[in-house]
């Protein structure tokens, strides 16, 4: 799939894809002061992702959860709202 996604993507984008199978490699792309306007979150880790990217997102940012109806996810989208 991240190839799909490479091939279509445009000048003005950047796109940081993450597969690791530590929590500290998982978040470390998540550079201090960076903002971002989409955050994708998707596969491991996806609590310990929701509440680290807040402080990562832009004042207009989206974060997009797969599957987000599954309820291990429910506390962290409490968070977010």
């Amino acid at each position: 799939m991240s190839q799909n996604i490479l091939a279509k993507k445009t000048s003005n984008l950047e796109i940081k894809f993450v597969s690791s199978v530590t929590v500290k490699d998982y978040l470390q792309p998540l550079v201090e002061d960076e903002k971002f306007v989409v955050i994708i979150i998707d596969g491991l880790f996806r609590n310990e992702c929701i509440r680290a990217s807040v402080k990562h997102l832009s004042k207009d940012g989206i974060i997009i959860l797969d599957d987000s109806e599954r309820d291990d996810y429910e506390e962290d989208i409490t968070f977010l709202a």
